[in-house]
């Protein structure tokens, strides 16, 4: 974990951002980190931490920055914005794998096209059952409730 002024950059923050990195520097693409701070917390926002730890590792890397989103719908807005201003209109959204579908609705009803990177992997190949899927159970249903709360919404 990378702390900085009472703030934590989580495990799951992490692993996404080393994907995205990864994604980036493949594709010889600029790095859009995106992250708020948490209610009720004060300090620097998960984007800069990120955007912190990719100069560490990466100083190279061309890195944005949107750091005011506290929910996917928010960051998918705020990104469009800053993908707009750029003149950027297809991106990769690199996310979680159960998260996954409900950012990419999120930024494609923004106007802007998105393809899907899991930056995780399951524990084994998706056809074989195994015991670490149900693991994954209170985290898809949560997933599939905010998907339906989104549509109700209609930021899907």
């Amino acid at each position: 974990k990378f702390y900085r002024q009472g703030v934590v950059l989580s495990t799951r923050s992490l692993v996404r951002l080393e994907a995205g990195l990864g994604l980036a520097q493949r594709e010889r693409l600029p790095l859009l980190v995106s992250g708020g701070v948490a209610q009720g917390l004060a300090g620097l926002s998960e984007a800069e931490l990120m955007a912190r730890t990719v100069r560490k590792r990466q100083p190279w890397q061309e890195v944005w920055r949107e750091a005011a989103s506290r929910t996917t719908h928010e960051n998918a807005c705020l990104s469009a914005i800053e993908l707009r201003q750029r003149g950027i209109h297809r991106v990769y959204v690199v996310t979680d794998r159960a998260h996954l579908c409900r950012a990419v609705l999120c930024l494609r009803k923004q106007g802007i096209s998105a393809v899907p990177h899991a930056s995780d992997l399951f524990p084994q190949p998706d056809w074989l059952p195994h015991a670490g899927a149900l693991g994954l159970w209170p985290e898809l249903a949560y997933e599939w409730l905010a998907l339906g709360w989104y549509a109700c919404r209609r930021w899907v």
